[in-house]
């Protein structure tokens, strides 16, 4: 319950009022308990010189760079995918009034669809890349996979170099009765935990190819994946 004040504070310390808001890196920044995180909440690390900000959740994936457009370091929405050289692509259309891109059961692996992320310049080697994107399954049982293959293109590689590439370990969304017919958000970590794709850095000014597919699952229907909203984060 909100206590009501009829007067200002005079705070006489150079600390912040919250202990919340100011923390020494991003380490102290996910070691916040889970009971002290609200979606909203804004923490700024010292060592990385960022504020941070929980938006879709309270859990550490959930940290968005703050001050940047909302993005976590460079917010995208929409991607412009586009069709690879396999000419199997997933089924554009219509869902209600979401536009979706349908990669159907019987399908699974050979349909794919491709786009192109920009490591901006602003990158601090050695944060994660993650791309996040929505899905919409009609299945109230069963599990739904969309993965995705990064391959990296350094400012110094050729242009066409596949010397670099790393495979998404994100897993598999168990589907119910509640969540049918409902966005869900799919993380798909593009570079690892430690900013590497194949063990190499993630440079700023890199181009990132992003191959995505649907994998192994259960669910006998369609994945739709949206199109919009689509987010780059970098925490």
């Amino acid at each position: 319950m909100a206590i009501t004040l009829g007067s200002q504070f005079s705070l006489q310390t150079t600390l912040p009022l919250d202990d919340r808001v100011v923390v020494a890196d991003v380490t102290a920044r996910n070691a916040l308990l889970a009971g002290v995180r609200f979606r909203g909440l804004v923490v700024y690390a010292i060592a990385e010189n960022k504020s941070y900000q929980l938006q879709a959740g309270i859990a550490n994936g959930d940290w968005v760079e703050f001050g940047s457009g909302g993005s976590g370091g460079g917010g995208l929405g929409p991607v412009n995918y586009f069709e690879g050289p396999n000419g199997n692509s997933p089924e554009r259309g219509l869902l209600g009034s979401i536009e979706t891109l349908s990669f159907a059961r019987s399908l699974v692996v050979t349909q794919e669809i491709y786009c192109v992320l920009t490591v901006p310049l602003t990158y601090v080697t050695g944060t994660p890349m993650n791309l996040k994107v929505g899905v919409i399954n009609i299945s109230t049982s069963n599990t739904i996979l969309l993965r995705a293959q990064a391959t990296l293109v350094r400012p110094t590689d050729d242009y066409d170099s596949v010397t670099n590439q790393r495979t998404t370990t994100n897993a598999a969304i168990t589907m119910t009765g509640s969540t049918d017919k409902t966005v869900q958000t799919v993380t798909l970590d593009i570079a690892s935990s430690t900013g590497q794709i194949n063990a190499v850095n993630l440079v700023a000014g890199s181009k990132i190819l992003v191959r995505i597919y649907r994998d192994t699952d259960t669910s006998d229907d369609s994945i739709h994946l949206v199109i919009g909203g689509e987010e780059v984060t970098y925490v």
